[in-house]
């Protein structure tokens, strides 16, 4: 007697499961294609071009031969992308068939991680081939290659822009846009060289933490282990502290060893991009330009307004170091710490222990940041609304 919806004949069921492999396999194909095309190299075609750039490889041949040592390194990741992710693709998705139509032993989560941690030593492995072949394929420009290695890592954790909270900026990028002269200065060198030393120690092994995996992470969770759990947060994690104090010990440093006029520039720009959530224009700022912008405001409205605004730089002056202090807190290694603890317990699903020390100072000094704004806001309400009704 045979159910509904299942086939009664032997040919039947036999038929079905070459369809079922066949779905999965083309299924499978599809989604492994589509992964491939958005995982890009991690050496770009612009990345590439800036190494020739600043290899000044202004020679045909010594370009063609660094040419063909990215088009192999292109194609060489592009072939292990399409392997890797064809196979995890129907490996992973359709564990318990195989193109004989018979069942297999499910995919485990052990075999994903020995998996993700192969794909990812044959990245490093093609990356360090790379740097290795534009060494030989650019003669006599060895500490040039080097400097360019150590640059890739560096730029995997420190920020390019301006808009990266808690990230901090790039140093030997800061300089090269707002001052590149200074880079031929000998205290300037000495000290960027430094710091190019003192971030990739900690880059270098971070690249590799943050794209490997794990089975501690499991475990953890299987038997509610808090502390393993902490600490696995902090494997993760725990670079980002060191990496800002790198930078917040060489930024005045470096400012010191440069032109007063190239320093103060330098200062600025670090506290912008180092701080880029407290220093970036706010709601009361864009108001008051857009204000000061008006053509039909009299004399006595204007000059309230300008008022307003020095009056408002000076009272948030004091704020505004309170909070950059709190941020520094709660970015900086005992705030990540307990980051780490707190994140450990959500994933654990235990119940919170409490705001943490460096979390509540940062709230509370962004929230009398804010309430500046909000005074000012409602005064300069009150001036236009003044000059409405007149």
């Amino acid at each position: 007697m045979s159910h509904v919806g299942r086939p009664s004949g032997t040919w039947e069921w036999t038929a079905l499961r070459w369809w079922c492999v066949v779905v999965a396999l083309l299924t499978s194909w599809a989604a492994s294609s589509a992964v491939v095309a958005q995982e890009a190299p991690p050496i770009s075609r612009g990345m590439f071009e800036e190494h020739v750039h600043r290899l000044e490889l202004t020679n045909e041949a010594d370009a063609a031969r660094a040419r063909e040592v990215f088009d192999r390194f292109t194609a060489d990741y592009d072939a292990l992308m399409a392997v890797h992710t064809g196979f995890y693709g129907w490996r992973s998705g359709f564990d318990r068939v195989d193109p004989s139509g018979t069942l297999n032993e499910p995919w485990s989560l052990s075999d994903s991680v020995r998996f993700i941690n192969a794909r990812q030593g044959e990245v490093e492995r093609l990356l360090d081939r790379y740097f290795r072949d534009l060494r030989e394929a650019s003669p006599g420009r060895t500490a040039q290659v080097d400097w360019l290695e150590r640059a890739f890592y560096r730029r995997q954790s420190l920020a390019q822009g301006r808009d990266d909270s808690g990230n901090p900026p790039d140093l030997i990028a800061l300089v090269e846009e707002i001052a590149p002269h200074a880079l031929e200065a000998p205290a300037v060198a000495v000290l960027l060289r430094k710091f190019e030393e003192a971030i990739h120690a900690i880059a270098r092994p971070a690249y590799s933490a943050a794209r490997t995996a794990d089975l501690s992470r499991q475990r953890f969770i299987a038997e509610r282990d808090l502390e393993g759990m902490t600490a696995w947060w902090v494997r993760r994690l725990g670079s980002r502290p060191a990496m800002r104090e790198v930078v917040a010990r060489f930024a005045p440093m470096i400012a010191g060893a440069m032109p007063e006029e190239n320093a103060e520039r330098f200062r600025r720009e670090y506290e912008r991009r180092m701080y880029p959530a407290i220093l970036r224009p706010t709601r009361i700022d864009v108001l008051i330009e857009a204000a000061l912008a008006r053509n039909d405001l009299n004399d006595e409205q204007r000059e309230r307004i300008e008022s307003m605004r020095a009056g408002l730089e000076a009272r948030r002056a004091s704020e505004r170091r309170r909070l950059m202090a709190a941020e520094d807190d709660l970015y900086g290694t005992p705030g990540v710490m307990r980051q780490c603890e707190w994140l450990a317990r959500a994933m654990l699903q235990l119940a919170p222990s409490g705001e943490f020390e460096e979390h509540a100072r940062h709230r509370e000094a962004l929230q009398a940041y804010r309430a500046l704004g909000a005074e000012i806001e409602a005064e300069l309400g009150r001036v236009l609304d003044g000059e409405t009704r007149e």
